[in-house]
């Protein structure tokens, strides 16, 4: 026994041996601490050669993000991309391996800043290569350009750390030769005096080890050439049998380590070979299910969106053999994994089950334990930074299992290095969909611009859809947003000719127009139908899907900002389909893209038809100025009307003496319709259902058998051959706009358009049929319009004649007298006609500035001096202005401030208001008129009211109250003070009207907004 042989040889020489012992422990002191300077030494050497190869890597990065932003072609940026996502791998391993060494104090405070400065160039190198994929080149370079001190900064660290280590390794070498120098010398001069002794003792134990030792230097040359399967005896408790024991365990820890990395290494070299991510899936089932001989390993992946497991996919399942039970599409529940969700996903640890009969699970966890034979398992989360990728299992069917703290460790720094292969492996499918999404996009975007027409821009993306999407129907229906309805359908694709067609076989009711315009352009999500016979769906719904033989539907709103334009839906005909939700994502910027094009085909269609009304408009015009006769002019509109809108019938309606419409003119299509000229039309009985309470409006019925209630109604019509009809009113344009609204006697005919089947009218038809009748009628009016403003024109010149001369004449005689008399006559004998000239020239003035006013305001050339005053200051300065004429007339003033806010106005125009109201009481009525102002507040107005019980306003004259120079008999002034009155209020956005009964008296109200605080 070594022990024994020890105690001999100490109890024999323990004296002469003393000298000898010495220079053995100082040989191996001298030896071990050699030995660990030199591991140390080469520890720093490795750590310079990891910092040189990051400093090259870093500097080939940036080389690299050079030649991509400088690439002419997409090829050599992909080529770049790749090499830069490689490279950024490769550089990121560097730092991992660095720091795994043996670091010193100084290196682990760096080594915070260093993985910060990596992170930055991680990032500028992650967000340049984003912009190129996505084609903003400049804005790429830009950003590079302006961020390439992460680069500097990570290489000044790199520098600052190799400089370190090369110091360090250079003491170290120096320490360890001057050490070993001095040890050197002084081991020579012992074992000098202690050879002979050492000689003789060395072969009496050499004999005692030297078969044991051989055999441990046998095993540890295999371990060195990588045989790890050897064993070490270690059967005695002495030196050599504890240090085979420690041999053993490091050649168990050596092969679990390089077995590791081998299988690291497979996982990184599998991504860098291929970033797919089913393969890398494979890759890391498969080498991990090996490696620890299980009977089944899979990877459970987590939809952080839906914050539910995916079903598992076949590529992430490893079974050691045909008889181990497949998961493949299992998809786990929140009830069977709730007793692992906790650990796995809060605290984020391995859970470990070496038994599963040994914990009571709930029922839905033994029932999945059971079906699937499993005995014991292991699962461990896969994070990457804070975003959950999902769960590597490994199953046990065969054998119980006992996992090891070394297992646990192994297992989770596979799950580490998975995280980072696979959310790479992620980001790259990603960025694959992308490109994949972006080459359809480019695809239906040139398609569209290639189009000629709506339609053929339609079918275009209707065929590049259908190729993306396992449907069997993809079609294009247009939303009309003002009529709130879909047009027929524009643009169908079909998988093959036995999928049946739906053009020209959707003519839907209102109900499902609305019902679909709901789900899809006011929740403003696509509409995804999975069961037709849902009863959510209204029956008229559920019933038109069936007419169209749709088993299951998406419908997508294509929407150009917030304005809507169309519906796409892709529709399966043949078997129901469950979409899922990527699916989605993928549709929904193509439809964003699609809206761009249709948008832009809207805006030229709108161009278009703006040059075709307009073209039509000239050749109406021209022909219609040609014209004389009545029924000529309105048979040529009608003809051009009933071409232009592709219907059956277009009829000019006229009342008769009982308010009846009926057609006054009318062309038809063909005769076969039947002529119905001359006839009634709508009666005046059940006009009004169809007519609006403005009658400004365009009357649209679609489907007479759906719009109109009334059955007398509908069968009238109907019997016409009419199923759908357009109705707008052809007004007399010189009539002002609330009377249009409000007055049906402003209508004077009314342009019927006819379809003898049903026929939804857009909008587009609609405005443009408004603007041909509208101008059409302006034409139609121009000579009446001429006449008016002749007339006008006439009783300008007679009103100003008989205002000018009636003062004139009086100012004459007023003067002949004077001179009459002799020239010593006193001045005060004149004083009564100086008084009578001066009123009269102050009556002059007065129509001079109301002229003059007129022109200003009718001009636009007034411009107000607003200011803040009170209500009852106003009403007092106006009183005050008339109080002389209103004594001389005997007229009482009395003033009811019953509210008195601020108001912001023309201080002056409004005091010509209030001014001219009071003196049209005084001169208007008999002396004595008694005459009440009065001021409330109404809402966010003041209203001013001027009273008076004098005679009242005829009937006749009061149409014509606030006209300017009206054709009637007046006493006294233009007739332009109330005109004046009227623009002045309605410029302080106010509003102006009376009341009156004859021989009771008149009230005049205006309103004006009060001052806001």
């Amino acid at each position: 026994d070594f022990k024994i042989a020890q105690k001999i040889i100490f109890l024999i020489v323990v004296l002469t041996l003393f000298m000898a012992l010495i220079g053995f422990v100082g040989y191996f002191y001298n030896k071990a601490a050699s030995r660990d300077i030199a591991d140390l030494f080469d520890n720093n050497m490795q750590k310079i050669q990891l910092l040189y190869e990051a400093r090259v890597q870093n500097r080939a990065i940036e080389a690299e993000l050079n030649d991509l932003l400088t690439a002419d072609n997409q090829y050599t940026r992909s080529l770049s991309i790749t090499d830069l996502r490689r490279r950024n791998l490769e550089l990121s391993n560097q730092i991992l391996k660095y720091q795994k060494t043996d670091l010193t104090s100084f290196e682990r405070e760096s080594l915070a800043t260093l993985i910060n400065r990596f992170e930055n160039v991680s990032n500028v190198v992650n967000r340049t290569t984003s912009l190129v994929v996505v084609g903003r080149i400049q804005d790429a370079a830009s950003y590079f350009r302006t961020n390439r001190e992460p680069f500097n900064n990570f290489a000044e660290s790199l520098r600052n750390l190799i400089s370190y280590n090369q110091q360090l390794a250079l003491n170290i070498h120096q320490q360890n030769t001057v050490e070993f120098r001095q040890a050197r010398i002084i081991l020579l001069t012992i074992l000098f005096f202690s050879i002979i002794i050492s000689l003789i003792l060395g072969l009496y134990i050499a004999r005692l080890i030297s078969d044991r030792l051989n055999n441990t230097v046998e095993n540890v040359e295999k371990i060195a050439k990588g045989d790890f399967d050897v064993e070490f005896s270690a059967k005695s408790n002495d030196e050599i049998g504890k240090l085979n024991a420690a041999l053993n365990l490091m050649a168990h820890r050596l092969d679990t380590t390089i077995t590791r990395e081998k299988l690291l290494r497979n996982i990184v070299l599998t991504t860098i070979s291929s970033l797919d991510i089913n393969e890398v899936l494979k890759t890391i089932v498969v080498e991990t299910g090996k490696l620890f001989q299980a009977d089944r390993c899979f990877f459970i992946e987590y939809d952080e969106k839906t914050q539910e497991f995916l079903p598992i996919k076949s590529e992430a399942v490893y079974l050691s053999s045909l008889d181990v039970k497949d998961v493949t599409g299992l998809k786990l529940t929140d009830v069977e994994l709730a007793p692992f969700l906790k650990i796995i996903f809060e605290q984020r640890q391995p859970v470990a089950v070496d038994n599963v009969t040994e914990i009571d699970f709930p029922q839905a966890t033994k029932d999945l334990h059971s079906r699937y034979n499993l005995k014991s398992h292991i699962g461990i989360p896969i994070f990457y930074r804070e975003i959950p990728l999902g769960v590597l299992t490994i199953h046990y069917t065969r054998d119980y299992k006992h996992f090891t703290k070394d297992d646990i460790d192994l297992l989770t720094d596979i799950a580490n290095q998975s995280a980072i292969v696979i959310y790479q492996a992620k980001l790259y499918n990603q960025i694959q969909e992308i490109s994949k999404r972006e080459r359809l996009l480019r695809s239906i975007i040139a398609e569209i611009l290639k189009a000629e027409t709506l339609e053929e821009a339609a079918y275009c993306i209707t065929k590049e859809v259908i190729k993306l999407f396992d449907v069997d129907r993809v079609t294009v229906r247009p939303y009309d947003e003002e009529q709130k309805l879909f047009a027929d359908i524009i643009g169908e694709s079909r998988r093959n000719e036995n999928i049946p067609s739906a053009k020209g076989k959707l003519f839907t009711q209102k109900e499902v127009d609305d019902f679909i315009a709901q789900k899809i352009f006011i929740e403003g999500k696509p509409f995804i139908i999975n069961d037709v016979d849902n009863p959510e769906y209204p029956v008229a719904v559920r019933q038109t899907f069936k007419d169209l033989n749709i088993k299951s539907c998406a419908i997508v709103p294509i929407i150009y900002g917030e304005t809507p334009l169309a519906e796409i839906a892709l529709v399966n005909t043949e078997s129901q389909r469950v979409w899922k939700q990527d699916e989605l994502d993928l549709l929904i910027p193509i439809v964003q893209q699609i809206s761009i094009g249709m948008h832009i085909f809207e805006l030229n269609s709108k161009l278009k038809m703006a040059l075709d009304t307009e073209r039509n408009l000239r050749k109406l015009i021209m022909r219609m100025r040609e014209l004389d006769d009545h029924n000529q002019i309105f048979n040529y509109i009608l003809e051009e009307l009933m071409n232009i809108y592709n219907v059956d019938r277009a009829i000019h309606l006229h009342y008769d003496k009982n308010h009846n419409l009926f057609a006054a003119n009318e062309v038809i299509k063909s005769e076969e319709l039947g002529s119905i000229k001359d006839q009634i039309v709508l009666y005046y009985g059940n006009i009004k259902e169809i007519l609006p309470g403005v009658f400004d409006r365009a009357i649209i019925i679609n489907n007479v058998d759906e719009d109109i209630e009334d059955i007398h109604l509908r069968n009238s019509i109907k019997n016409k051959n009419i199923q759908a009809f357009l109705l707008y009113p052809i007004f007399k344009t010189s009539l002002a706009s609330k009377e249009k609204e409000n007055n049906v006697a402003a209508i004077v005919g009314l342009i019927m358009l006819c379809s003898s089947a049903p026929r939804k009218w857009m909008s587009y038809e609609i405005v443009s049929l408004k603007l041909i009748i509208d101008t059409i009628s302006s034409v139609y009016f121009e000579i009446e319009s001429r006449k008016e403003i002749e007339q006008l024109r006439t009783n300008f010149i007679a009103t100003l004649t008989h205002d000018l001369r009636s003062p004139i004449i009086a100012e004459q005689k007023a003067l002949e007298f004077m001179l009459s008399r002799k020239p010593e006559t006193l001045l005060r004998e004149y004083s009564e006609f100086i008084e009578d000239i001066y009123k009269t020239n102050n009556e002059l003035l007065r129509i001079v500035n109301n002229l003059l006013a007129v022109y200003h305001y009718e001009s636009g050339r007034f411009e107000l001096n607003f200011e803040e005053v009170k209500i009852k200051d106003l009403i007092d300065s106006a009183v005050k202005s008339v109080l002389p004429m209103a004594q001389d007339e005997g007229a009482e003033i009395s003033i009811n401030i019953i509210d008195n806010p601020e108001v912001k106005v023309d201080k002056n125009e409004i005091n010509r208001v209030l001014v001219n109201l009071i003196n049209n009481a005084i001169k208007h009525n008999p002396a004595g008129v008694k005459i009440n102002i009065e001021s409330k507040k109404t809402n966010d107005y003041v209203q001013i009211a001027v009273s008076d019980n004098g005679r009242g306003i005829p009937e006749p004259e009061r149409p014509h109250i606030f006209e300017k120079y009206p054709a009637i008999k007046r006493k006294i002034g233009t007739g332009l003070g109330l005109y004046i009155a009227k623009q002045i209020v309605e410029m302080h956005d106010g509003k102006i009207w009376f009341e009156s009964e004859i021989g009771k008296g008149s009230t005049f109200y205006f309103m004006l907004p009060i001052a806001k605080a």
